[in-house]
């Protein structure tokens, strides 16, 4: 794999690991999203903790956390494979966050 896809793929992951729904709890009540509802950073436990107006943002927020990075590997012109690897490893970082 081209170095540049190895630090696309690195930054796919950074960017998947953004944890939007934590964020939001954070930024419209001020809680740990964690803490409440059903303990799980996701769209449904902002929506039963949070506000559920807040469920929009954050979904499309996490829709573009995996698009962002497949778009600039296939206007790189990567592989198919390669495109593949950075949208698992958005896919991973979302999944297995390393801010949390």
């Amino acid at each position: 794999m081209l170095p540049q896809a190895v630090l696309l793929t690195i930054g796919a992951y950074l960017l998947g690991s953004v944890p939007t729904a934590y964020i939001a709890g954070r930024l419209i009540k001020g809680i740990d999203i964690r803490s409440y509802g059903s303990g799980s950073v996701s769209g449904s436990n902002v929506w039963a903790s949070v506000a559920r107006w807040a469920v929009v943002p954050v979904g499309i927020a996490d829709i573009l956390k995996g698009l962002i990075p497949v778009l600039i590997a296939q206007l790189a012109d990567f592989s198919v494979a390669a495109q593949g690897i950075v949208g698992l490893a958005a896919i991973v970082g979302h999944n297995w966050s390393i801010f949390l």
